[in-house]
């Protein structure tokens, strides 16, 4: 009887929400958003209750009114209306699953984020929300779809992991999940949901998940781009008769070397590449023709335009490899097709050396079906531990992390005004103020995962333990619930630690007053700071110098002496270059001249060798004024007397 009572009251309860649902929509052709989740809530009661749902024979017109006038609509709540209705009639099964999967194909990628507002109905958190599509959507059945519609879904889980691959733990999950759809692919021999699952999105799930990012990439190597390397070897390769290029270089004649990028935008690691394109260029010698070859991969919205024009202005010639193959940006499309294409194009333009800039599954692909004569893999402070066939040779222009590999140095001239350009002196004490003052601002800048570290989380609390007028800024983007578990931990007051957000670096810069860097890194933020002048501390594990000849360095500073630390040693400390006269030409906040770009940068004091070592170097910095305004000046910096670009031009030489 009770039973009966609920069965009654819930379909009545469904009924006036019908009505409201259609008033609403005959007032203003449109669906209430906030009327539809209640009607799909009161629904799910049903199936709490265990109880199925009494038609209403006088409300079968407005039913039919409204399916045949939303049938046909892209919009998220228009759709999961229509299958809710549906379900009513007994024409779907499982509401939720209905809805999913009704929602997530139809829903065109442009309104796809709108689809949230249905989702969380059913899934409260993002690992729900992970473990519901994958079960509903990337299941083995996923196999079996027009290889369109599998793209096109790939690409909106991309967008997810976009989105949310900073909660670590539904990361962590959808990349498992993830990783057997894709060798699932693999053994069925699907191409397009093995390679578009391959960077989008097991990339960022598995990217975005680790603290120890070296690691990560070598569970990666061997988890996904391994078994890639050898599908293709053993599948694509005779399939499409895709022999090896034999090509002799000629020594005698002009040298093509060729640049793939995966896309040209407003990025730290390509303002690096702009430097070294632009020296080349400059240098006018006719041994070598440079061509950029930009993969401008559309699902991530392709290269900026305003960055292709300056690398044109440059004089190289630049082929955008996406619009010379499909004609257009649309952001699915036939990944396998574009790999065979640009391997054509390449062959069929002469190319003798290929620089390959990422780890795209356009770069396995080309190295492996050995492209060109030589292939170099440029290390970008991504994946030192990227290993595929047919890489001859590997090149970085900073600091690596520890690999097997044998990376040769190539030194990249910089344009000051990158990493350091002039802000307003407003904004900085602007951002100041939100702190407190007095105090002595600390901290890092780059991704939270970077910091996720207790070793290095006890260290920063022993420092700003021993200084009171310390406080911390976390800056960045991402996950900040684990470190906060942490710094509770630890006993760190909230008033001296605090997570900014996402920043603007090039102020931020300004705004701490000492980066102390994560033991896991920092990347091309440091490098960035660093060219501002102020002080840093650096866990390095190779032992620089003695505490003794730290000393002989500190009072060089203070002389302005040229030393030698070492007999037969490359430490050399040159006097800075900086006259007091150079010092007040400088722009407020422009702490760098090109007058200076030959003097020692001193780099050695910022570098500790252990974690006591770390504490002990920073707790001099903080305390010793004097010292931290001559650094300041003469500039903590790593890039020795840096060469020009002909660096590579001569590196070029020895390779062929």
């Amino acid at each position: 009887m009770i039973t009966e009572q609920i069965q009654v009251e819930l379909s009545n309860i469904i009924h006036q929400d019908i009505v409201k649902i259609a008033t609403s929509f005959a007032e203003i052709s449109a669906l209430n958003p906030n009327l539809v989740k209640e009607l799909i809530l009161h629904i799910n009661l049903l199936d709490e209750y265990k109880v199925s749902y009494l038609q209403n024979e006088e409300l079968e017109e407005i039913f039919e009114i409204l399916i045949t006038d939303l049938q046909t609509s892209a919009y998220p709540i228009d759709i999961a209306f229509v299958t809710s209705l549906n379900y009513l009639l007994k024409k779907e099964n499982n509401l939720e699953e209905a809805i999913f999967v009704q929602t997530f194909f139809k829903v065109p990628d442009s309104l796809f984020l709108e689809t949230f507002f249905i989702f969380e109905i059913f899934a409260n958190n993002i690992q729900k929300l992970f473990e519901k599509i994958i079960t509903y959507i990337f299941n083995l059945k996923f196999l079996e779809l027009n290889e369109n519609i599998q793209i096109e879904a790939i690409y909106k889980m991309w967008n997810l992991s976009l989105s949310f691959f900073h909660d670590n733990e539904a990361s962590k999950y959808a990349y498992k999940m993830l990783l057997k759809l894709f060798h699932q692919a693999l053994h069925y021999k699907k191409t397009e949901v093995a390679f578009w699952l391959y960077y989008n999105p097991l990339h960022y799930f598995k990217s975005g998940t680790s603290i120890d990012i070296n690691k990560s990439n070598e569970e990666f190597k061997n988890e996904v781009e391994k078994p890639l390397e050898r599908y293709i070897l053993q599948e694509l390769v005779p399939k499409y008769n895709l022999t090896p290029n034999e090509k002799k270089i000629n020594k005698n004649g002009k040298i093509k070397v060729a640049f793939v990028m995966q896309r040209l935008i407003r990025l730290s690691s390509i303002n690096v590449f702009y430097f070294f394109v632009k020296t080349l260029m400059e240098m006018n010698q006719d041994k070598y023709e440079f061509i950029l070859y930009d993969f401008s991969f559309p699902e991530s919205e392709g290269s900026d335009k305003k960055v292709v024009e300056n690398f044109k202005k440059l004089g190289i010639k630049y082929i955008d490899l996406q619009y010379e193959i499909f004609g257009n940006f649309k952001q699915v499309y036939s990944l396998v097709e574009k790999c065979i294409k640009i391997r054509e194009r390449l062959i069929k333009d002469e190319i003798d050396i290929l620089v390959g800039l990422h780890t795209r599954v356009e770069y396995i692909f080309l190295y492996a079906t050995r492209t060109t004569p030589k292939q170099i893999y440029w290390y970008h402070n991504s994946n030192a531990q990227y290993d595929i066939k047919g890489i001859d040779l590997r090149i970085a222009h900073g600091s690596l992390p520890q690999n097997e590999f044998k990376f040769d140095k190539i030194n990249i001239p910089f344009d000051i005004s990158y990493y350091n350009p002039p802000v307003d002196k407003n904004k900085v004490i602007e951002e100041k103020n939100k702190f407190p003052k007095d105090k002595i601002i600390a901290g890092s800048i780059g991704r939270l995962i970077k910091i996720n570290d207790m070793d290095y989380l006890k260290t920063i609390a022993k420092i700003l333990e021993q200084n009171p007028q310390l406080i911390y800024l976390a800056c960045g983007g991402g996950d900040k619930r684990e470190i906060e578990e942490k710094i509770e931990q630890l006993n760190i007051p909230k008033d001296r630690f605090y997570f900014t957000g996402h920043i603007n670096s090039s102020i931020y810069g300004h705004v701490l007053d000492i980066f102390l860097v994560p033991f896991l890194g920092s990347g091309e933020a440091l490098e960035e700071y660093r060219y501002k002048g102020k002080p840093y501390v650096l866990l390095h594990k190779e032992e620089l110098l003695s505490k003794e000849e730290m000393q002989i360095l500190i009072d060089s500073i203070y002389s302005n002496k040229q030393v030698t630390i070492k007999e037969k040693s490359s430490n050399l400390f040159k006097p800075s270059l900086y006259t007091k006269e150079i010092l007040d030409s400088l722009k407020e906040y422009q702490y760098i001249d090109k007058i200076n770009k030959n003097a020692q940068m001193f780099y050695a004091i910022s570098f500790a060798e252990t974690p006591e070592d770390y504490i002990n170097i920073t707790n001099e910095l903080l305390r010793n004024e004097k010292l931290r305004k001559k650094i300041s000046e003469d500039l903590i910096y790593s890039y020795i007397n840096k060469k020009s670009t002909t660096d590579f031009i001569d590196y070029l030489q020895e390779i062929i």
